[in-house]
């Protein structure tokens, strides 16, 4: 079916739908304690979000920049652990951060679902307790006879809760105490259950050779919407239907069978529209139509259709933009004004995205990666200002409330989310904040890092969509972007006279160097110095020797000599597994592997020395810094190297340019 105001079905190009049943419901069996050496991301309690890598598809060994290394089959590149944003993000007041206000912890249950209201927040968890919050300390709670709490919505004195036995329970606060809360009763209502239970025509058939009475759900209930100016209730289920209850008396009015697979998400949105997301990979609209004397909920389209299971839905009523997310960690949006056209792909997450909010121009996704993405809309783009990270399990519902309390205006909102790690963290997040990437319809992933350029004007990022950009540093304006390789470019670093070298996942090291062109520059290609069948994973420059050093996912370190014109000048071979790593500093070379070791090396007349092989880390080893040793008396030991591994910890080493040699390698 076709409508030409509403738009077309987008069909999507995505991974095949998941094994595990419980991910394509929206409920994955992810267990908190999860071995975040699998994750590229961090954990951590730090209340300023930074930037890291996130793999378009995982799943894929072309996407990965060491997609020979048996370790870790996505990247070995996110942002060290103890990494922040710039300190422009951090501290510039036309800048404020987004970031962690609190955690709120009870050690009873996992947390399924979250429901704001003025100063009171309402939080659902597999205790079958709902625990009520106010200023981030436990306010009071009540408890349901069974099933999990798994969404919670909020109209007036009413509190409304979706559980995963199939019921539904109405809660009203006190109006004396708002501290207690008295159960009205459970929709249906007992009497409309027996009164529908006597017509046989009001049973429908289901699994197993069961009848069941059309009004009740008999499979969990996964979400709940309010349309407040119609007085309804809108509740999806895994029984695959969607009802319709009317608030005022508790009454079902309808009951749409809406999909060929659990409804995992459903939303009242604009226009009088219903958007209901399925693990059938299906977005479909519905429209409430009057027939006769009542309404009816009338299919309008199918605006999305793909392998993988829609998760989560979310409708921005100001902008009137249509969300949904997918358990291949995607987020695809379709816009009013373009008469709900397909608008792009947000592009953000590893994993599965669970939950969705969005408030002013912003949209929040959380994630069974861990990680919370904050995205900005503005002149029909999606800008990525924040990766929120301190949740130690997949971030499973999220809440979003004005900051009423705000001295400053440019941080208008409080998001709340609620993690199998059995946390709610409580952030504040400004709409001002930097950006950190920018979402085309095309989507991509964000910048990986950004190296120190010694002094130039200007910094380079690099990224795994195969384009290098050059950004002036004083007004932070992208200068120029340059499609580099033929895959992910891994590392970039600003060399001598004038250089460029860049590192890619196609094997190959090419150098580039910035010229003059009219009025401004441009830069332009040289050579390839290296082109091999494994991937370049790391690149560092000895800016006092004038070396170029390159490591690749065999284990091998290749390096070039600007006094032979940059011809090559020998294989430093130390590691018996991916090269994650490099520096350099003196007359010393730092790798770092996947095998857990850190070799250091030292240049002698044309001839590299091994002269340690560090080890102590359980994990691989993937980001190192280097700084000259001041407070030393032995002048031999003037360099103090910091390693950073998957293993969660950072080592101190102190090396010596001085140390007995293991081995000699020669060219």
């Amino acid at each position: 079916m076709r409508n030409k105001r509403i738009g077309t079905m987008f069909e999507a190009k995505s991974l095949p739908r998941h094994k595990f049943d419980s991910l394509l419901h929206s409920d994955p069996s992810i267990p908190s304690s999860t071995n975040d050496d699998d994750f590229s991301t961090r954990n951590s309690s730090v209340s300023i979000a930074t930037p890291a890598y996130y793999d378009q598809n995982p799943m894929s060994p072309d996407s990965s920049p060491i997609n020979m290394s048996p370790w870790n089959q996505t990247s070995p590149y996110a942002k060290s652990p103890w990494s922040t944003s710039s300190p422009i993000n951090q501290f510039h007041e036309n800048f404020p951060p987004n970031g962690l206000i609190g955690s709120l912890f009870r050690e009873e249950g996992h947390i399924y679902s979250l429901a704001a209201t003025g100063d009171l927040l309402y939080t659902g968890s597999d205790s079958k307790n709902i625990r009520v919050w106010k200023s981030q300390k436990e306010f009071s709670g009540f408890k349901s006879n069974s099933g999990l709490v798994k969404a919670i919505v909020i109209s007036g004195e009413k509190i409304f809760t979706g559980h995963q036995d199939g019921k539904i329970r109405v809660w009203k606060v006190s109006s004396k105490d708002p501290s207690i809360h008295k159960r009205l009763g459970t929709l249906p209502t007992l009497k409309d259950f027996i009164k529908s239970s006597v017509n046989p025509s009001n049973y429908v058939h289901v699994r197993r050779r069961r009848n069941v009475v059309r009004i009740k759900h008999f499979d969990a209930v996964s979400s709940l919407s309010l349309n407040e100016d119609q007085g309804l209730l809108y509740s999806s289920s895994w029984d695959k239907t969607v009802k319709v209850w009317r608030i005022s008396d508790s009454k079902c009015l309808e009951s749409i069978s809406a999909h060929d697979d659990a409804v995992n998400s459903v939303v009242a949105g604009f226009d009088g529209l219903i958007f209901t997301g399925s693990a059938d990979g299906s977005v479909k609209i519905w429209r409430r139509e009057l027939q006769g004397k009542g309404t009816k909920h009338c299919f309008i389209q199918t605006l999305l259709k793909q392998d993988c299971a829609v998760t989560a839905l979310a409708v921005n009523p100001s902008a009137s933009v249509v969300y949904c997310g997918s358990s291949d960690g995607l987020v695809n949006f379709w816009e009013r004004e373009n008469h709900l056209s397909h608008g792009g792909v947000l592009r953000g997450h590893k994993l599965a995205v669970l939950c969705l909010a969005a408030a002013g121009s912003l949209v929040f996704s959380g994630s069974a990666d861990k990680t919370i993405c904050v995205w900005r809309r503005e002149s029909g783009a999606h800008t990525c200002l924040s990766v929120l990270t301190g949740h130690t399990g997949p971030v499973k519902c999220l809440a979003v409330e004005e900051d009423h309390e705000s001295v400053n205006r440019d941080q208008p909102w409080i998001l709340y989310s609620g993690s199998l790690d059995k946390s709610v963290k409580v952030w504040r997040v400004s709409e001002k904040a930097l950006d950190l990437q920018q979402n085309t319809p095309e989507g991509g992933p964000p910048s990986d890092s950004l190296p120190s350029t010694h002094g130039f004007s200007s910094s380079r990022s690099m990224s795994l969509n195969r384009l290098n950009r050059a950004w002036r540093i004083l007004d932070s304006k992208c200068l120029e972007s340059i499609c580099a390789h033929d895959d992910a470019v891994n590392s970039v670093v600003a060399g001598f006279d004038g250089l460029i070298f860049t590192g890619s996942a196609d094997g190959s090291v090419k150098i580039g160097r910035r010229e003059l062109q009219g009025k401004g520059t441009k830069h332009c290609f040289i050579q390839t110095l290296l082109k091999q069948d494994c991937a370049v994973t790391a690149l560092a420059v000895n800016p006092s020797a004038s070396v170029v050093y390159c490591g690749s996912s065999d284990g091998l370190v290749n390096f070039w000599e600007r006094e032979n014109h940059l011809s090559h000048g020998g294989v430093l071979r130390g590691h018996k597994l991916a090269v994650l790593c490099l520096a350099a500093a003196g007359s010393l070379v730092f790798s770092e592997s996947v095998d857990k070791t850190i070799c250091v090396w030292r240049r002698e007349s044309g001839a590299h020395t091994c002269l340690s092989v560090l080890t102590s880390h359980t994990g691989p080893v993937k980001w190192l810094a280097v700084e000259e040793d001041h407070e030393s008396a032995n002048r031999d030991q003037q360099w103090i190297l910091y390693s950073g591994s998957l293993d969660k910890s950072v080592k101190v080493w102190r090396v010596s340019e001085k140390a007995p040699d293991l081995q000699q390698n020669t060219p």
